[in-house]
């Protein structure tokens, strides 16, 4: 396709200028572990700390943590502590995180298809 022509085709799309709803849910999204976090807790309904990290297998204590607290301050997560000895947290998906699984799932599958994805923890193609 000529460069000419080829512009002519973007500038007709006309897209609507980023500064929208989107703002800061694609620097939250695009963080390397987020998603994978969010469909685990979604697999698991609720989960423990260690368990995530176990599951996410080569994430690190800090990222993990510093992953799950920004969800939180987003309203995608809820963290729930109990005064147990030891001490017991678990996560869960908020209602707001439930309809982010729903909006991410077709994301999710497309990226399947294509074969861009491998399992949470494992090396993608090309790492």
């Amino acid at each position: 396709m000529k460069p000419k022509t080829q512009a002519r085709k973007l500038a007709a799309l006309e897209l609507a200028p980023c500064a929208c709803p989107t703002d800061g849910v694609i620097d939250l999204l695009g963080k390397k572990w987020t998603l994978c976090l969010v469909a685990t807790v979604a697999n698991h309904g609720t989960i423990r700390f260690n368990q995530l990290q176990e599951r996410l297998g080569t994430i690190s204590p800090k990222t993990l943590s510093d992953t799950l607290q920004a969800l939180q301050s987003h309203g995608i997560l809820e963290r729930k502590a109990f005064a147990e000895v030891p001490p017991r947290v678990e996560y869960s998906l908020t209602q707001r995180g439930r309809d982010l699984v729903v909006a991410i799932q077709p994301f999710m599958a497309w990226a399947a298809g294509h074969g861009t994805v491998a399992p949470c923890g494992a090396p993608t193609a090309g790492s």
